[in-house]
């Protein structure tokens, strides 16, 4: 399919959830050891300690019988909906992607799978890329320098380092949605 296409015509929310601590130390009842232990929870959350004695650790945990300490409490309620959610992603820029392609291919490969795999990680289900270059990009540039749409071309951060990243995260994840997000106008 024309990457040109593909940019122009899909849709985001982006968000993400992590949990940070300021606690190191590990939670002996919940270790987080196993895929069964963790599917029998009721949530699960990737924790990641400020001295990193916990980093992206995956964990389940069970919500409480006991009483809610914090001044504001929120209540699930299944049966009334008010909007529906699509799914949860990240932002691929030039940068993301030139750091990422730093990488050795096995860790770059794991990192994806931790985030992108509904099997073997988060399962993100969305990604957002620019069109032109974003805050987060290497260097300044438009789809279209020269002005007239016959000029229009993707740019060297785009074939040399987005492109190639969003080509292994479909191969983890072949259902993965793309939105292109306009974001530096062209001339």
């Amino acid at each position: 399919m024309n990457i040109k296409l593909i940019i122009f015509s899909l849709s985001l929310i982006t968000s993400s959830v992590f949990i940070a601590c300021d606690n190191d130390t590990p939670d002996p009842g919940n270790s987080g050891n196993g895929n069964e232990e963790i599917e029998n929870k009721d949530v699960t959350i990737y924790v990641t300690t400020n001295t990193r004695g916990e980093d992206f650790s995956r964990k389940g945990v069970d919500f409480s019988d006991k009483s809610n300490m914090a001044p504001t409490a929120i209540t699930l309620d299944p049966s009334e909906r008010y909007q529906e959610m699509d799914g949860f992603g990240a932002a691929i820029t030039g940068a993301t992607c030139f750091n990422l392609l730093q990488m050795t291919p096995e860790n770059r490969t794991q990192f994806l799978k931790e985030t992108f795999s509904d099997k073997e990680g988060m399962g993100y289900s969305y990604i957002r890329i620019a069109i032109g270059c974003s805050d987060f990009s290497l260097s300044e540039y438009t789809c279209c320098d020269v002005k007239g749409i016959e000029n229009f071309a993707l740019q060297e951060e785009e074939t040399d380092f987005i492109i190639p990243v969003i080509k292994e995260i479909l191969a983890i994840n072949p259902n993965i949605k793309i939105i292109g997000s306009p974001w530096t106008c062209p001339l």
